[in-house]
């Protein structure tokens, strides 16, 4: 097959891959005589940007079998794709076959290791290989800031950022939102709100959605939680149920009933079949002994056959 066919039909992978047709991907995938490199790489990115991560690792595994040598874009997405699963084991696999074929030096290749790491818990493993990387750009400081961020290492988190600034590398939205999640975590009032005021004063960057979520966050489990609701009344644009589910959470644990009734209400607008603004409710009026309340509020949870959710990413329940 001559190269100009090779690529027109990479291509085409790409394109069926943009519109989540994933299934078209594999078919014209295995109607190829032949494959490149550049064709394997675009299938395994395929799964990954289709959240497919189990089938990605799966694939990279058939590439490894002699059917074609991973380039730097296969790395770097297989180890996305391991990232996303947290799983460990096959990152450190991957790791191992970025080492036998000497591409540990290569910059996308060692900040997706730094964010492989850094999801699957080992901070401590990616901040060595961050320490290796000669010139860092602002995905290596990005990684690595989300994943002191991520697991719980909200001082070295903003150490890192002021690394960053003496280097004069520009932070972006990405920085910003990883800070807010550290604050949060290790309890910086003051700090985030010095960041969260100097995305657009400083670097002309507009606060967005998540980092709306993030400051309340950080403002509610200070216990600040007038000042998380002033915050979300402010916002520029809808807030998302992060925001709110933060807000709900923080009242709960705060006793505020007035403020999770309105979380609560605006979560129930959001997301109707979620159980999880009934059952939080339900049991914040059980501890401040408004056992009725409780009782109308599961009540109106079973007239709408709304089954308990397994567990909600966006809310604190105190």
């Amino acid at each position: 097959m001559p190269s100009k066919d090779i690529v027109s039909w990479t291509d085409m992978i790409k394109g069926f891959s943009g519109i989540g047709e994933i299934s078209k991907c594999v078919e014209l995938f295995r109607m190829m005589p032949e494959k490149d490199d550049v064709t394997w790489t675009a299938m395994i990115s395929a799964f990954v940007s289709n959240g497919c991560y189990s089938e990605a690792v799966s694939w990279f595994r058939e590439m490894l079998r002699g059917k074609a040598l991973p380039n730097s874009y296969s790395f770097s997405s297989v180890l996305s794709a391991a990232a996303s699963l947290a799983a460990l084991v096959e990152g450190l696999q991957i790791h191992a076959e970025v080492v036998k074929m000497n591409m540990g030096h290569d910059l996308s290749v060692q900040n997706s290791l730094v964010s492989m790491y850094s999801k699957t818990g080992n901070a401590d493993d990616a901040y060595k290989i961050f320490l290796r990387i000669g010139d860092p750009n602002i995905v290596s400081y990005n990684a690595m800031i989300s994943g002191f961020s991520y697991n719980g290492f909200g001082k070295e988190a903003v150490k890192l950022f002021s690394v960053l600034e003496s280097t004069g590398t520009e932070p972006n939205s990405v920085t910003f939102l990883a800070l807010l999640s550290a604050c949060a975590h290790v309890g910086y009032v003051d700090l985030g709100w010095r960041y969260f005021s100097s995305m657009k004063s400083s670097y002309g960057i507009e606060p967005g959605p998540d980092h709306y979520a993030c400051m309340a966050d950080l403002l509610g489990r200070s216990g600040m939680l007038d000042e998380a609701y002033r915050l979300i009344s402010s916002m520029p644009f809808e807030p998302h149920s992060g925001v709110w589910g933060s807000l709900l959470g923080a009242s709960k644990a705060c006793l505020r009933v007035d403020l999770a009734e309105i979380a609560a209400k605006k979560l129930i607008e959001l997301e109707p079949d979620s159980a999880t603004p009934y059952v939080v409710l339900s049991q914040l009026y059980s501890l401040v002994g408004k056992n009725r309340d409780g009782d109308r509020i599961r009540s109106i949870k079973k007239s709408k056959r709304i089954k308990k959710d397994p567990g909600s990413s966006w809310i604190n329940k105190g």
